[in-house]
C-alpha cells in the first residue's frame, strides 16, 4: 500500500472546456500589442530631425500577420547609419530586440484575459 495516493479527476471536462473556447480574440489582441510594442520602440529610438520617420511608423494586422513599417524612404538607410555619440542609429534593430524579448510576456498576458 502506498504511503501517498493522489486522485486526479476531472481532466477531460477541463480539457473540453478549453476546446470549446474561442482563442481567435486572445489572438488578434497579442498580435495588435506585440506589433504595437514594436512600432512604440521604433518610434521611441528613431532620431529625429524633422519627424516624418518617426512618423510614418505603422502596425497593421491582418489574419495571422502583424505587419511594422516605417514607410519614410530613408528609414533603412538611416537604420544602419553610423554617426554621433551614439553609434548606430540602428532604430529598428533595437526595436526587434526588445519585442523578441517582451513578446512571450505579451503574449501569456494576452491568453491569460482569455483563460
Amino acid at each position: 500500500m502506498p504511503f501517498i495516493s493522489i486522485r486526479v479527476e476531472g481532466l477531460d471536462q477541463i480539457i473540453a472546456e478549453l476546446n470549446g473556447l474561442d482563442l481567435r480574440g486572445a489572438k488578434m489582441q497579442a498580435l495588435q500589442e506585440v506589433g504595437d510594442f514594436m512600432a512604440n520602440e521604433m518610434r521611441n529610438n528613431a532620431h529625429v530631425i524633422t519627424g516624418q520617420m518617426k512618423a510614418s511608423i505603422t502596425n497593421t494586422v491582418t489574419g495571422d500577420t502583424a505587419l511594422v513599417e516605417v514607410l519614410a524612404p530613408y528609414a533603412a538607410f538611416e537604420n544602419r547609419r553610423i554617426g554621433g555619440s551614439q553609434g548606430q542609429h540602428n532604430f529598428a534593430d533595437r526595436a526587434r530586440d526588445a519585442t523578441m524579448r517582451m513578446a512571450p510576456n505579451i503574449v501569456k498576458e494576452a491568453y491569460d484575459t482569455i483563460l
